[in-house]
């Protein structure tokens, strides 16, 4: 982060949960500041996945993984959020299951959509903030 002290910013610093150890990309922070979302390479990911951390008094606290309701089994990342704060965006290598048995036209259906956007390379996905809160909330 930077801070602006008197009309100036100050030589960016790293947070404190950010060490280098993991790689940590594309923060997405709160428009109150309360929290952020970002992809990360930390246990238990197994490939970059969604973590949300939030902001206390004391400072940032522990980084949350947003668990497999919003992380699929390949890599999620560069979350950005709307405007009013209610929507989570981001891109994912995710496809949506295929179910068997299929008849064959749900398996042409299927193809069609494959060979189309449902295809893994980092599509945009979105998620209500309610979800995403509700996944990161202490166990």
């Amino acid at each position: 982060r930077s801070a602006r002290v008197n009309g100036a910013y100050q030589p960016p610093e790293a947070l404190p949960f950010s060490d280098g150890t993991w790689t940590d990309v594309d923060p997405a922070v709160a428009p109150d500041g309360s929290f952020m979302v970002f992809g990360s390479t930390r246990a238990p990911a197994t490939s970059m996945d969604l973590f949300l951390v939030r902001h206390t008094e004391s400072g940032w606290a522990t980084p949350v993984h947003l668990g497999d309701v919003i992380n699929s089994p390949g890599s999620d990342a560069e979350a950005r959020l709307s405007a009013d704060g209610k929507t989570l965006y981001f891109s994912s290598e995710r496809t949506t299951p295929i179910d068997f048995p299929r008849t064959p036209a749900r398996a042409a259906d299927d193809v069609a959509r494959t060979e189309a956007w449902d295809n893994g390379l980092y599509n945009i996905w979105q998620v209500s903030m309610r979800a995403v809160l509700a996944a990161a909330r202490p166990r």
